[in-house]
C-alpha cells in the first residue's frame, strides 16, 4: 500500500510540472516549424535514398566473386546496371538530399507562418533568396561562361543556415508589417495584387541584412555565415552524435508515453534538425565512396532502439503471445503483432496498457535503451553499417534495419534486439498477466 502510494505520488507530481512543460515546448510556433518543416522533406530524403541504393550497390568484384547461382547472376547485373547508368539513377539524389537546405527553409518558412496566420508565400520566396545568396552566391568558373551556383552549403552543411533563415525572415516580415512599414496601395486594389508590394519592402530589407551580415562574417572569420553558424551548432551536434545523448533520447521518449504524451514530439522538435543534418551527410560521403561520418539518425531509433513503437512494442507483442495466459493480454497480443511489425505500437501502448503502468515501466524504458547503446556502440566500432538511407517508418522490422544501412549483420543485429527485449520484459509480463488472470478467475473487472 505504501508503495502504491508513492507511485501515485509520484505520478501525481509528473502530471502537474513535466507534462506541462512538455507541452509548452511542442506547442512552441518556432519549434513546432521546424519539426513540420522537416517532416514535410522525408519524402525527399526517402527518393535521395532509394536513388543512391541503386546507383551503387553494395558489392564490389571481391564480393561477387564470393557468390554464385543467381545471387551472383543478379547482383552482377545491378553492379554493371549501376556503372553504366550511374550518373542518370544519382540525378534524383542530387536534386534532392544534394540541394536539401533549399526545401527546409521553404518549409519551415510556410509553417511559421502559418502558425502566425501570415501569407505564407512572399516570406517563402524570400527566404529561398535569402537563404540561396548566403549559401550559394552566383559564381564564375574559369574557361566556362555563364554563373554557377555552388551547392556545397545547399545540403546537408547548410540545413542549420536554413532554418536560422526562416525564422528570421518570418520574424522581420512580421515585425515590419506590423509597424506599417509596407507599400499602402487603395482600398480598391484586390488583395492579389496588395500582397506581393506589401512583401516588397520587408523582402529587400532581409536581403540587404543577410547580404551584409554574411559579408561581415566572412571579412572577419574568414567563413561564410552558413559554416560559421554550423559551427555554432556544432557542439549541439556532437552531442546528440554520441552514445550518452541517443540514450539520454530513447530514455525520454519512452519516459513521456508513459505519462500519455506523445514522446518523439518533445526529442524531435530539437534532434530531427541534427538527425536530417547527419542522415544527409552520410548519403553524401556514401555517394563519394568516403567513411560515413556520423551515427544518430531518425532511423536508428526506429529500426533499432524502439523496434516496432513505443517502449519496443514488438518484442513485447512476441513476448505476450509466449507467455499469457489471460484473456486481455493474449487479445491483445494478437491484435497488437500485426501492427507492431509496421512500426504501429498504439493497440499494445493503450491496450496493454503500457501508459500508467508502473508494473512494466521499467523494461519499457531498459529494452529501448540497451538496444540503443548496443546499436550506437557496434556502428562506432564498424562491427555493422551507419545507416544512410531514410526508410519509411512503417517498413517492416528487421528488414527496415538492412535497407537502412545495406548491411545484413544490421539486420542480424535487430534480430538478436528482439529476441533480448522479449528476455527483458519476460519477468514483467508474467507478473502482471498473472494479475489480471487472478482479476478474470475472480471476476472483477
Amino acid at each position: 500500500m505504501a508503495k502504491q502510494k508513492t507511485m501515485d505520488h509520484i505520478m501525481n507530481w509528473m502530471q502537474d510540472h513535466i507534462m506541462p512543460v512538455a507541452g509548452k515546448i511542442g506547442e512552441e510556433k518556432h519549434i513546432t516549424a521546424i519539426t513540420k518543416g522537416m517532416m514535410a522533406t522525408i519524402p525527399l530524403t526517402i527518393i535521395g535514398g532509394i536513388s543512391l541504393i541503386l546507383a551503387y550497390p553494395p558489392v564490389d568484384e571481391t564480393t561477387l566473386a564470393a557468390t554464385g547461382g543467381f545471387l551472383k547472376s543478379f547482383l552482377t547485373a545491378w553492379y554493371n546496371w549501376a556503372g553504366k547508368y550511374g550518373a542518370i539513377l544519382e540525378l534524383p539524389n542530387n536534386v534532392t538530399l544534394g540541394l536539401l537546405g533549399i526545401y527546409v527553409v521553404m518549409a519551415i518558412t510556410y509553417h511559421l507562418c502559418k502558425n502566425y496566420k501570415m501569407e505564407p508565400l512572399p516570406c517563402v520566396i524570400t527566404s529561398a533568396m535569402s537563404f540561396l545568396i548566403i549559401a550559394a552566391p552566383p559564381e564564375a568558373v574559369e574557361g566556362a561562361s555563364g554563373l554557377f551556383l555552388n551547392s556545397r552549403y545547399l545540403g546537408s552543411r547548410g540545413l542549420f543556415a536554413a532554418m536560422v533563415v526562416a525564422i528570421v525572415t518570418v520574424e522581420l516580415t512580421r515585425f515590419l508589417l506590423n509597424k506599417n512599414i509596407k507599400i499602402k496601395l487603395p482600398d480598391t486594389v484586390p488583395p492579389m495584387v496588395t500582397t506581393p508590394f506589401e512583401a516588397l519592402i520587408p523582402s529587400i530589407v532581409i536581403l540587404l541584412i543577410f547580404l551584409v551580415v554574411d559579408q561581415c562574417v566572412t571579412a572577419v572569420f574568414g567563413v561564410n555565415l552558413p559554416q560559421a553558424i554550423m559551427n555554432l551548432f556544432t557542439p549541439f551536434a556532437k552531442a546528440v552524435d554520441s552514445v550518452g545523448g541517443m540514450m539520454a533520447i530513447q530514455f525520454l521518449i519512452n519516459f513521456l508515453w508513459f505519462f500519455g504524451i506523445y514522446g518523439s514530439a518533445v526529442p524531435d522538435s530539437v534532434t530531427s534538425s541534427f538527425f536530417m543534418t547527419n542522415i544527409t551527410a552520410n548519403a553524401a560521403a556514401y555517394a563519394a565512396g568516403e567513411p560515413l561520418p556520423a551515427i544518430a539518425t531518425a532511423p536508428f531509433r526506429v529500426a533499432f532502439g524502439n523496434i516496432g513503437g513505443c517502449g519496443s512494442a514488438f518484442p513485447l507483442a512476441i513476448c505476450i503471445l509466449l507467455v499469457c495466459k489471460s484473456s486481455q493480454m493474449k487479445a491483445v497480443g494478437k491484435i497488437g503483432i500485426i501492427p507492431s511489425i509496421f512500426g504501429i505500437a498504439e493497440p499494445l501502448t493503450f491496450g496493454v496498457p503500457l501508459v500508467f503502468n508502473p508494473m512494466l515501466v521499467i523494461p519499457m524504458i531498459l529494452g529501448s535503451v540497451l538496444n540503443t547503446m548496443i546499436t550506437f556502440l557496434m556502428m562506432q566500432w564498424n562491427i555493422i553499417g551507419r545507416i544512410f538511407v531514410n526508410v519509411p517508418w512503417t517498413t517492416p522490422k528487421i528488414l527496415d534495419a538492412v535497407l537502412c544501412t545495406m548491411d545484413v549483420k544490421a539486420g542480424l543485429l535487430a534480430a538478436a534486439l528482439v529476441v533480448m527485449d522479449v528476455l527483458i520484459y519476460m519477468p514483467f509480463v508474467k507478473v502482471y498477466d498473472n494479475s489480471l488472470l487472478e482479476k478474470e478467475q475472480a471476476g472483477v473487472e
